[in-house]
């Protein structure tokens, strides 16, 4: 099973695990609320305190929308920096959530029947505010040609595999979707970890390869 791997183990829960409120004041709070309804980048981490924080209270979610592709075209490898830190926090806070769970913890029970309350009535713009960033790019990148729609069907597909049918999490399904959600984290680290090997391994040969002689001229 997966949990029996490194990557997907549960830490150990503690006798008393404390609630997790916000450590934000109020006034911080605002500042990146605004910031995320402006498709201003705001971690994950910070986003994730203030929702944890919301749904305690009742209260409905912060998201963070997209922004526009034109202002982040110039910026994606610092995007992808940030994505990498957010996964590697949500992937923390996923191992948490499923210790939890395995410790029957009631508290994580009202939060998840909660949950199907606290999502703010914007998710519908969000999306259609992700379709228009993900087609800006596939046309800046060289996807919107005569290009097959069954090959970039499949390529999404593929790219996106399926966390949780119809969207809805349950307590019946919480398990298995964390662990989705946690396999697909982990691909994308382990991409990332992959990449920057190559990238490593690359500049090596590239340092250590001889000088190339110069054919005499005349």
């Amino acid at each position: 099973p997966l949990l029996f791997k490194k990557e997907y183990k549960a830490p150990k829960a503690k006798k008393k695990a404390p609630k997790q409120h916000s450590t934000l004041t109020e006034e911080e709070e605002k500042v990146y609320i605004q910031k995320a309804s402006e498709g201003v980048y705001v971690p994950a981490r910070i986003i994730s305190d203030i929702n944890m924080s919301r749904i305690e209270k009742g209260d409905k979610y912060i998201i963070n929308h997209p922004g526009c592709y034109d202002r982040d075209k110039e910026n994606l490898n610092k995007i992808c920096s940030e994505g990498k830190e957010d996964i590697k926090q949500l992937h923390t806070t996923i191992r948490r959530l499923l210790a939890r769970y395995q410790s029957n913890d009631p508290a994580l029970g009202v939060m998840i029947e909660a949950n199907k309350t606290c999502y703010p009535p914007e998710m519908e713009e969000v999306h259609r505010e992700i379709g228009l960033w993900f087609g800006d790019y596939l046309k800046d990148n060289g996807y919107i040609r005569p290009f097959p729609m069954q090959i970039l069907k499949l390529m999404i597909v593929r790219s996106f595999p399926p966390l949780v049918r119809g969207g809805n999490i349950t307590i019946d399904n919480f398990e298995e979707t964390m662990l989705n959600i946690s396999r697909v984290y982990y691909r994308y680290l382990q991409d990332e970890l992959d990449a920057e090997s190559e990238q490593r391994r690359g500049l090596r040969t590239l340092f250590r390869r001889p000088p190339r002689r110069m054919a005499p001229v005349g």
